[in-house]
């Protein structure tokens, strides 16, 4: 003879009010914690993910450093080339300078003399 189950009717209407006060507090403790979690994750997403999170935030500051740093070398950069450019519309000593210096020029009747660099073990 097969055993069969009996299964008491439930109305699940009324189900959660026929709960006693123990079974309705787990019942509460599980849903707040599950809550509680819920809220930390998407807290933590915004905080750590995406475009506008937290770590981004520190990646955005940090290449805008760079960057102030960058523009404040190219601004003292500009500065001496500007000095320079004064220099040679002005000064024709510092053209002089430079043309033997960069160009390699010379006057008209001078020798330049040329020394290799012996090495140490020579």
């Amino acid at each position: 003879m097969p055993k069969t189950r009996i299964q008491p009717e439930i109305d699940k209407s009324n189900r959660f009010l026929r709960l006693d006060e123990k079974a309705r507090a787990k019942m509460w403790s599980g849903a707040k914690k599950t809550i509680f979690v819920l809220v930390l994750l998407i807290m933590a997403l915004l905080l750590f993910g995406g475009d506008f999170g937290l770590i981004s935030l520190f990646r955005y500051r940090r290449f805008e450093r760079h960057l102030e740093s960058q523009i404040e070398f190219e601004k003292a950069r500009q500065d001496s080339l500007k000095e320079v450019l004064m220099r040679l519309n002005t000064d024709d000593e510092f053209k002089e300078r430079l043309a033997r210096e960069k160009l390699r020029m010379v006057r008209d009747g001078e020798v330049i003399y040329r020394f290799e660099e012996q090495k140490a073990g020579e």
